[in-house]
């Protein structure tokens, strides 16, 4: 008899990081070209690896990491806060002075709610699948 099996953490993972991916590609094809949606990717991967709980990512951190303007780079990440992909909140600029945006991983809005739950879904058919083959 076949028990389910969950999908290791890895794998939820990896489901997970492809669904995002395919969101983002999605959204910017719709209406510009591939390295628009290279340059969205880079700065989602830069802010899901270089901010932490304790410390987001301000524009000025990913401009010296990328050498995208600060102009571009407000357009670029208001559009993956829209997509659900991160999170965008002011936040004091660097010596306390002034205000700048800082970024953190996260899924909000649309893509935590249906896109998160459906990719789930699709994790624990393939897990089935797997061990109904095994």
């Amino acid at each position: 008899m076949k028990t389910d099996v969950l999908p290791s953490p890895h794998d939820s993972l990896a489901v997970l990081r492809k669904g995002i991916i395919e969101s983002v590609i999605a959204d910017v094809r719709m209406t510009d070209t591939g390295n628009q949606a290279l340059q969205h990717l880079a700065i989602l991967l830069i802010i899901y690896e270089f901010a932490t709980g304790e410390a987001p990512i301000t524009t000025v951190r990913l401009g010296e990491l990328t050498g995208v303007t600060t102009a571009s780079l407000i357009r670029l990440t208001a559009r993956l806060e829209r997509l659900g992909v991160i999170t965008r909140k002011r936040t004091k600029g660097r010596h306390g002075k002034g205000k700048a945006w800082s970024y953190a991983p996260g899924l909000t809005g649309d893509f935590s709610h249906s896109d998160l739950l459906e990719l789930l879904a699709a994790v624990k058919l393939t897990s089935l699948h797997n061990a109904a083959e095994s």
